[in-house]
């Protein structure tokens, strides 16, 4: 055989070609694997920026239990909550109405469900209405004196109301004298402007101003403790109730038929 002939069947082992293409298979196919792995490294970069961000780590720990929602109350101890307490959006319209705006209580069983509004003094709301008309329905009102921002503050909240004959207003906390009552209705909704409350009721009693109920001074706790056990010890109603000196008392309070009688219904804020 001649060197020609030998030219001529010399095989071709190492390239294959791919079907309808002058390409080599080997070559297509590290071009590929060049493609997959940018691709690769652009989600990569992705996912780092993207869950880097605040709101996406905050969503995965949601989802996954590992969020920590506790906090610590007033008392010094740790409850676990939902979420951080937003201020009651459908207050927003009665803030827009009137400025006085502070709050808005509810006790569907007593028939009560107002705005709460507080003025520089505690005569103007006697007998003006919430949109400030001058009646002598008056508005439910906070005690100048106190003060939503601080509680710890004040620490007894006021909220004042006539008794009015048609039933509206404060009338509807009498009902607070008859036992079955009070032990079916304990709750009260009372919301700030700042967040939702609900407060438990612990003493119901009558009263004349001749007793300072609505004392917002309390220099030392051991005096705050014994106002505290005193309204407990007056009310018609006895039940087990343990105090402490971070608690936050919400007084309500209107008149009687008697002179300077007062009806109070107080109630403890639950936290």
């Amino acid at each position: 055989m001649n060197k020609k002939n030998k030219l001529t069947v010399k095989p071709y082992r190492f390239k294959k070609y791919a079907k309808n293409t002058k390409q080599p298979i080997e070559k297509r196919t590290k071009e590929s694997l060049i493609i997959i792995a940018a691709i690769v490294l652009v989600l990569c970069i992705f996912f780092v920026f993207a869950l880097g961000s605040p709101k996406v780590i905050q969503t995965i720990e949601t989802v996954s239990g590992t969020e920590d929602t506790t906090q610590i109350n007033q008392s010094g101890n740790t409850n676990a909550i939902e979420e951080t307490a937003k201020p009651p959006k459908y207050l927003k319209k009665y803030v827009n109405r009137n400025p006085d705006t502070v709050g808005y209580i509810t006790i569907d069983s007593a028939g009560i469900a107002y705005p709460v509004v507080q003025a520089d003094d505690n005569d103007y709301y006697i007998t003006h209405g919430f949109t400030n008309q001058e009646n002598s329905s008056g508005a439910i009102f906070m005690d100048y004196r106190c003060d939503i921002d601080d509680f710890p503050k004040t620490r007894n909240i006021i909220l004042y109301g006539h008794r009015m004959k048609d039933g509206t207003m404060f009338k509807g906390l009498l009902q607070y004298e008859d036992q079955e009552f009070f032990l079916e209705n304990r709750i009260i909704e009372f919301d700030t402007i700042n967040e939702p409350l609900q407060w438990k009721i612990f003493a119901v009693f009558e009263t004349t101003t001749d007793f300072y109920y609505i004392d917002t001074e309390f220099p030392y706790d051991e005096m705050w403790l014994n106002f505290l056990e005193e309204c407990h010890r007056l009310s018609i109603h006895q039940t087990h109730m343990n105090f402490y000196k971070d608690d936050i008392l919400l007084t309500l309070s209107t008149c009687t038929t008697e002179e300077n009688g007062r009806f109070v219904v107080m109630a403890k804020l639950m936290q």
